[in-house]
């Protein structure tokens, strides 16, 4: 489960934000929008991003939904903060923010694959 849920971050980076016009262009396009992941496992899970500094998702598999606050660390690092704590997880999660547009696809160096898709599911 950690690695499903820190692989729905291992493509997001800049400033700390409070609102919608601090946020870093990095994260705009994740706004409304659906980031899908499939771990090096094949677990998938689907996380939305809202501007007001939260987040939730689901991983469908297990139809486990998770949910908190995220921030952008002085390092550039988009830091997740999960309420309640999935199992295996740390708070504050911390990973790497690039930019993604809708359409968008990557591979995580871990062996996973992720995709920005348009609206949230």
């Amino acid at each position: 489960m950690r690695a499903l849920l820190l692989g729905t971050a291992f493509f997001l980076g800049t400033v700390t934000m409070t609102a919608a016009a601090d946020a870093p262009p990095a994260m705009a396009g994740l706004f409304g929008n659906t980031v899908e992941v499939v771990d090096d496992k094949g677990i998938e899970s689907h996380t939305h991003y809202s501007a007001d500094g939260t987040f939730d998702g689901v991983a469908p598999a297990y139809n486990y939904h998770y949910k908190g606050t995220w921030t952008i660390d002085a390092n550039g690092q988009l830091c997740r903060n999960f309420d309640p704590v999935p199992p295996g997880v740390t708070n504050p999660d911390c990973n790497p923010l690039v930019a993604h547009a809708v359409g968008d696809s990557w591979s995580d160096p871990d062996g996973g694959t992720g995709k920005l898709v348009a609206g949230t599911e």
